[in-house]
């Protein structure tokens, strides 16, 4: 999202942060904050912590949200600035449609029925880099969540209830929009053929083009790398009978694991070869990656590995292989910045159990020449940087980097502490050094190779992977009766409890946040009340700029989501600076926004605020969505329950008045990690932290939604093994919107309690800004 909003509003932007007494040089460093901010040559971290992009390491700049960015991190078509809104329309319809074209042109020449594009990267990250964005390429749509189906005649989008309505304005009329998982259309189309041999009014038209193999299967391809076991054996059972996958992009290797014929296969991801055909593909920036202090990690590398290796051996696993960017970063405690809006980095790691049950020197001999092969690492624009003989654990160690010229790393022939596949040359010194203290291994490598998995197969026993995480091009070669272990990582069990140290960063976050949020409410409802035409674009540079000067902040966690009325009915809504609604006074306005803070906390708050004089209506359905909310936030748990258990309070409540919401109310945040952590389903555990966010959404008029973060503590003797929930954000609850007499005096003393609490935490912080303390005063006096 682009830095400046413009006129009046910026001058008082920067007029707030001028008399908070931010020097030239900060307010430079926080003029953008959405993707990335852009610094000078600086070395290794700036003077905040954040870390810049890799390449020469003696000059280094942030690549991101500063000249060329347009909102939400994208780059802005300069030549087309001055058209007018129907003109941008017109242009922006034309593009797609030629991508459309040109897509279904690779389909016919690889002779496809139809091309499944997925929102993932080859890693299942939520928030997706601009290089690997293709769903939204193809489509306009630019979500989190979403599969595209491509048939030479029809284009399909599915996606959840979150996006429907974004994705309805979003896509051109080419697209169908389906309120189904591609699994469960698939399946439908089993059932069309089953109950009737005309199908085109209703469905998709398949091409008749046949190999013999295939006469009478429809075939449908796919990249490897951006899908998991779990996609294709929930599309595998969906086609039996009907149609065939195809394997396009990856590696060649896995053409037994996919294929039925030699030449089945593509030579990429087709959509890939549109893109770069079109010459609009924007590159892959890498960050540097630093060390999370142990202050705030809470617990060492050596802790974490050797907690690790003894849940391999529980399971009698052999080997490790780690695929999610969070788990790794938390793993090896380190932080980094190649995902937008997540400290993550690119890579892959291992753990091993023990050492290996062959001997290393004569593993080449007894295994063939391939496992001898030279891996290339291409770097610098694709140009061979540096060999890698991927051969066993010896040659590993004798692979390890190099800090300052010296050899640092351990020269035995187990890996003790694990195994990092990064690009070298994005860790900091500190980080290198403090993963040669560990035993990391460090590999000049962004994937795993072939061999060193086919290794681990064969020397350490079982490998554990995740079917739903690790992508088809890593699980792949570990396939075989007996070889792979899938259960969800042993790490998210870990990762997910936060220890003492992570709960602490993660107040300190809250108190940070919660000062942001005050400062912006109180300057946006001055802004309002002074007649200023305040647009949810210009509102949403207004909150992020405020959070951004807040100490220890990294980044946001997400785009801020600033919608106004019939906008906020929009779950995942997010403004554009030419695209954006206005907020007017008795606006029902919500805002969703959160920060990546360098003390070891992630925030995500969800605020609805009505600054003028709400209708009863308004009023009714806001105290309903209270209610629930603070249902959950009153909840006592008993052993066994889960997020889903908590899903299950608020929306009961809000069912009983007829109201209902298309997303869950309940998701795992992380400790300066990814802001949706985790999984609903698994056992709710002392430690763990939440959103705690049910709300209620009418079409055209309205979104509702409040938004806390709660953690779950330990309750007292009265109930043995039960948990309570703490609320640990720090933000006013609109009190202009709570019909009082619907509350039960225990809802009343919950509301009264919470704001007495932000008040008393707040309010010292706030003492130099007047303006802001008096709003706080205001918006947390007793009801």
């Amino acid at each position: 999202m682009a830095a400046n909003g413009g006129g009046p509003l910026l001058a008082v932007m920067v007029g707030l942060l001028a008399v908070e007494g931010y020097s030239e040089k900060k307010m430079r460093l926080i003029g953008t904050v959405q993707g990335r901010m852009r610094i000078g040559k600086l070395r290794s971290f700036d003077v905040d912590g954040k870390p810049m992009m890799a390449g020469d390491r003696d000059a280094h700049a942030f690549h991101g949200g500063g000249e060329g960015k347009g909102a939400g991190g994208h780059r802005t078509n300069k030549s087309s600035c001055m058209l007018d809104g129907a003109s941008r329309g017109r242009l922006k319809s034309e593009m797609l449609s030629t991508r459309l074209q040109s897509l279904r042109q690779l389909i016919k020449d690889n002779d496809l029925d139809a091309y499944i594009v997925q929102t993932a990267d080859e890693h299942q990250s939520e928030e997706i880099r601009e290089c690997d964005r293709r769903r939204e390429f193809l489509t306009g749509f630019d979500g989190t969540a979403g599969t595209c189906l491509v048939t030479k005649d029809r284009a399909i989008l599915f996606t959840d209830g979150r996006y429907w309505l974004q994705a309805e304005k979003q896509v051109t009329d080419a697209w169908q929009i389906e309120r189904c998982d591609l699994a469960s259309y698939l399946g439908s189309l089993q059932n069309d053929k089953r109950e009737s041999s005309n199908t085109s009014q209703a469905r998709p038209h398949y091409s008749k083009h046949r190999t013999n193999s295939h006469k009478g299967m429809l075939k449908f391809g796919f990249d490897p790398m951006t899908t998991t076991p779990r996609d294709i054996i929930q599309w595998q059972d969906q086609l039996e009978g009907i149609g065939v996958l195809r394997a396009s992009g990856g590696l060649s290797h896995h053409r037994e694991r996919y294929m039925e014929e030699e030449g089945d296969i593509c030579s990429s991801n087709l959509l890939d070869q549109v893109w770069e055909a079109e010459g609009s593909r924007p590159p892959c920036a890498e960050y540097l990656i630093g060390a999370h202090d142990l202050c705030f990690a809470g617990a060492s590398i050596e802790d974490k590995i050797s907690k690790i290796k003894k849940i391999l051996e529980e399971k009698k696993a052999g080997a490790l292989i780690v695929s999610k960017l969070d788990e790794i970063a938390w793993l090896f405690n380190l932080r980094g910045g190649d995902v937008p809006y997540s400290p993550t980095f690119w890579g892959y790691a291992e753990v091993l159990a023990q050492p290996g049950r062959e001997g290393r020197s004569s593993m080449a001999n007894q295994t063939g020449d391939s496992y001898t092969k030279v891996v290339s690492t291409r770097l610098n624009g694709g140009n061979p940087s540096e060999h890698l003989s991927i051969l066993d654990d010896q040659n590993l160690n004798k692979n390890r980097v190099k800090v300052q010229g010296e050899d640092q790393l351990s020269t035995g022939n187990s890996v003790s502490g694990g195994v990092l596949y990064v690009r070298e040359r994005q860790l900091t010194d500190d980080a290198l050094q403090m993963l040669t203290r560990a035993g990391v291994q460090v590999v000049d490598s962004a994937s795993i190779p072939s061999e060193r998995l086919a290794y681990l197969q064969k020397n350490h026993g079982p490998v554990w992977l995740d079917s739903r995480t690790t992508n088809m091009n890593i699980w792949g070669p570990l396939q075989g009766i007996g070889s792979v272990i899938d259960l969800p990582s042993p790490i998210m069990d870990f990762q997910e409890v936060k220890n003492d140290a992570e709960i602490e960063g993660s107040r300190v976050a809250q108190l940070s946040d919660g000062i942001a949020m005050v400062k912006f409410f109180a300057n946006l409802e001055h802004l309002l009340q002074s007649g200023e035409t305040i647009s949810e674009y210009q509102a949403a540079q207004l909150l992020d700029k405020q959070r951004a000067s807040q100490e220890h902040f990294y980044e946001l966690a997400f785009p801020t989501i600033s919608a106004a009325d019939a906008n906020g009915a929009m779950i995942h809504y997010s403004p554009k600076k030419n695209q954006s609604g206005e907020i007017g006074l008795n606006s029902m306005y919500l805002v969703d926004s959160g920060g990546q803070y360098r003390c070891g906390g992630t925030t995500d708050t969800t605020r609805t605020i009505n600054f003028g004089t709400p209708s009863k209506e308004h009023k009714g359905n806001f105290t309903n969505v209270l209610k629930a909310h603070i249902a959950v936030a009153t909840a006592i748990i008993e052993p066994g329950a889960t997020a889903m258990t908590l899903d299950r309070v608020a929306r009961t409540l809000l069912k009983e008045k007829g109201m209902n919401f298309e997303h869950s109310s309940s998701h795992g945040v992380g400790a300066f990690l990814d802001v949706h952590e985790g999984n609903q389903t698994s056992p709710l555990r002392a430690g763990m932290m939440l959103s705690n966010e049910p709300g209620y959404y009418v079409e055209g008029e309205f979104g509702i939604r409040i938004e806390n973060t709660v953690l779950i503590a330990n309750y007292d003797d009265a109930c043995p093994g039960c948990m309570k929930v703490e609320t640990i954000t720090l933000v006013p609850i609109d009190r202009n919107l709570v019909e009082k007499e619907m509350l039960t005096k225990p809802e009343l003393n919950w509301l009264n309690s919470y704001h007495e609490m932000v008040r008393s935490k707040l309010t010292s912080n706030l003492r130099e800004d007047q303006v802001a303390n008096l709003w706080l005063e205001r918006a947390t006096a007793k009801l």
